[in-house]
């Protein structure tokens, strides 16, 4: 696979992206702000995908209280991206990544397992602009149920 650097750089933001919408399950966690900069200032994110992903924190909100009043919490997750293709243009990179993502359970009725896990295969599309990259869109490849926890 692809070392460019740039195309490393935006791996990074686009795991920024992921970790900040897992930690919306996670017990007592919150998401940092989606305003600036992702990761390193390797890009930032386009208005249109801060009010996706606003839309997306809110929702994982909700179903993780949800499924806290069901039992069912987490203490903490751990997501990594492995990048599958890059596609590289002056002004447009385009990334396909399988996503990893392990959720460790919190004991509150006693029978969770330590942890819960799923892989998904995700496409990040960025622009180039005067000031940079932009994350211009997201999504999983395959949008099929059933979808990863961390997807709205």
């Amino acid at each position: 696979m692809t070392r460019d650097p740039t195309v490393t750089s935006l791996v990074s933001a686009a795991l920024a992206l992921m970790e900040r919408r897992t930690a919306a399950l996670v017990e007592g966690a919150v998401p940092a702000p989606l305003i600036g900069p992702l990761a390193s200032n390797a890009a930032r994110a386009s208005s249109s995908v801060i009010a996706q992903e606003q839309s997306a924190i809110s929702e994982l909100t909700v179903r993780r209280d949800a499924a806290r009043q069901r039992g069912e919490a987490y203490t903490s997750a751990t997501t990594v991206l492995t990048l599958q293709k890059a596609t590289v243009s002056d002004s447009r990179i385009d990334l396909v990544v399988t996503e990893r993502t392990t959720l460790s359970y919190k004991k509150v009725v006693g029978g969770e397992p330590d942890v819960t896990a799923f892989q998904a295969e995700r496409e990040f599309h960025f622009a180039r602009d005067e000031a940079g990259w932009v994350l211009v869109s997201h999504g999983l490849t395959n949008p099929a149920p059933p979808v990863p926890i961390n997807e709205p």
